[in-house]
């Protein structure tokens, strides 16, 4: 169903516009028809049009583009009943905060309990640690690094795990074991994860419509107007169907790029990978569902020492060099294939193993129909960097909040001399290679928002309290920040001839800030709010008077241990 575009003609002025369009990149107002800029410039050249909208000198953006995110991910709706635990909790305080949950009478009549939230880089967690307060009811919970669960031990009898099962990729993705071989109720890495949902009912279809809704409202409030999910359907491809029903009642408030997850032969064979892709992008394209990524993992986290990397890990019992999740030939026949049919190639990779890999399967495709990206990109070093550099078309893309200081887990894990070459964004900026921001949606309020992000790849190339990595030449300017969540993110989406700038002919998404970003003390980033979001010229948000820029404790926890950092 097309959506109703009014033909009237909408003059803005008084503003005060970055276009992040390098061929007009400061404007005063523009002109939208039919959901389209058909003017960007003066004020003068607007008001021909007609009379306008006074803007009173406010900042206006292009609408923010989320290159590596979860909107399905994060739509888990208060109806499944999930039982949220902060990621500081402990082992040693699980039990106390999930009977403390379990007091809410929405949980009485749940025979199988979900959960989310827990940190496996902040302490050892086992199936004890939930057993102490759910003894009988089996009981799942995702970490919040996307990479692992933790059961109880009536949910590793649910799902049948035990010492006889054996662990997808052995010493890669698998369960964690005692001495006598029995699961401890750690699961690490994807295709573990997907085989412990595969045995469970109540853990698949999670989501619906009233979740993703929610899902995207949060995105919206940040101002972003266009994501890239990256995990649609790593485990339930009929969420696909919710968001074609979503878009067709124009329920869809935001442009979702949507992708498919190639976990290698032994999980789902790239033949059928590609024709899921194939089938996906007939059955549902259109304006705002767009099918077009094949996924890879190359490795995991550092957190969970399950990064592929060069050298081992520090500080640890064995030599220990990572999980490599897929080989380089299934990289490189994925690639080649997800490129012949025009898609964009998308891999997550941390380690420097991991990226070396990466760089190799997207160098081997050749000049490509889709585009080339490898996300994360922690562990670098000099060598690395050239080849990345080198290649010229392969997109860098990360999350700014990951470039706190974190001594506890990556320079104990990795070394001064690893710590000090994370995420090296500037440098690679500065070479030309193209830099796109994203939340992976994992860090809630904090991690999401755009200008905390700015804030951090900033602030970092002036950092002297130890808030951020080390390496002063990785901070970026303020509009080379803008420009990652804009017209880079949507270059990355192969969507620029669309979205990610205020440029004639594009469509109208834009947003407009209570603050000018560009002019106030760095610090007030952290106060600034999104006041009003335009998708194809339509206003889909608009602040209510009393708004703050975080709405939750923890987020405001989270900030304030970062301001306290800096003073």
């Amino acid at each position: 169903m097309a959506r109703s575009k009014t033909s009237s003609t909408e003059v803005y002025f008084n503003a005060k516009v970055y276009t992040a369009d390098s061929s007009n990149p400061q404007a005063s107002a523009f002109v939208v028809r039919a959901g389209n800029f058909i003017y960007v410039g003066d004020d003068k050249g607007a008001l021909a049009y007609g009379e306008g909208k006074n803007l009173g000198g406010r900042r206006v953006l292009p609408g923010l583009v989320e290159s590596h995110c979860h909107v399905i991910g994060s739509a888990v709706n208060p109806a499944t009943t999930f039982i949220f635990v902060s990621p500081e909790t402990t082992a040693a305080e699980l039990p106390e905060v999930l009977a403390e949950s379990l007091k809410s009478p929405k949980f009485n009549k749940q025979r199988v309990l979900k959960g989310m939230g827990f940190n496996p880089g902040a302490d050892v967690f086992c199936a004890a640690d939930i057993d102490k307060a759910v003894p009988e009811r089996p009981f799942f919970m995702f970490g919040d690094d996307g990479h692992t669960m933790l059961l109880n031990t009536a949910a590793l009898r649910y799902a049948n795990i035990d010492k006889n099962t054996p662990d997808p990729t052995p010493g890669e993705s698998y369960f964690v074991r005692d001495e006598n071989g029995n699961p401890t109720g750690l699961v690490v890495e994807i295709e573990a994860m997907l085989y412990v949902r595969a045995n469970v009912p109540e853990l698949q279809n999670l989501y619906n419509a009233a979740g993703i809704k929610a899902s995207v409202k949060n995105l919206t409030r940040y101002g972003f107007t266009t994501a890239f999910d990256a995990a649609t359907c790593q485990a339930d491809s009929k969420v696909m169907e919710v968001l074609r029903k979503m878009d067709s009642r124009h329920a869809l408030n935001i442009r979702c790029h949507t992708s498919f997850i190639y976990a290698g032969e032994e999980a789902l064979p790239l033949e059928d990978v590609m024709e899921a892709l194939k089938e996906q992008r007939a059955k549902f394209s259109s304006e705002r569902l767009i099918p077009d990524t094949l996924k890879m993992i190359a490795d995991g986290t550092v957190e969970n020492l399950t990064a592929h990397l060069a050298e081992p890990y520090e500080g640890v019992n064995e030599e220990n060099y990572g999980s490599e999740l897929l080989s380089l030939e299934e990289m490189c026949n994925a690639a080649k294939a997800a490129s012949e049919e025009g898609f964009n190639v998308h891999i997550h990779a941390i380690g420097d193993a991991a990226i070396d890999k990466s760089i190799t399967a997207l160098s081997s495709i050749g000049p490509s129909k889709g585009t080339k990206t490898i996300a994360h990109n922690e562990v670098y070093n000099e060598a690395l960097k050239e080849r990345l550099v080198k290649e010229g078309d392969i997109f860098y893309q990360t999350t700014p909040y990951w470039t706190i200081a974190d001594e506890n887990v990556a320079l104990r894990y990795l070394g001064a001399e690893r710590y000090k070459n994370l995420f090296p964004i500037g440098s690679l900026a500065l070479k030309g290679v193209k830099v796109a921001f994203g939340s992976d949606s994992l860090d809630g309020e904090v991690g999401l928002s755009p200008f905390v992000g700015i804030f951090l790849t900033v602030h970092r190339g002036m950092d002297t309290t130890g808030l951020s990595l080390p390496g002063r030449e990785e901070g970026i300017s303020i509009e080379e920040a803008v420009n990652a969540y804009t017209i880079s993110g949507a270059e990355l989406l192969g969507a620029a001839d669309k979205v990610g700038s205020i440029t004639s002919g594009k469509k109208a998404d834009f947003i407009i800030l209570d603050r000018d970003i560009f002019s106030i003390p760095l610090i007030e980033l952290f106060d600034t709010i999104v006041e009003e979001v335009y998708l194809d010229g339509e206003r889909i948000y608009k602040a209510a008077p009393d708004s703050v820029p975080f709405e939750t404790e923890e987020a405001q926890y989270a900030i304030d241990l970062i301001k306290g950092k800096l003073i």
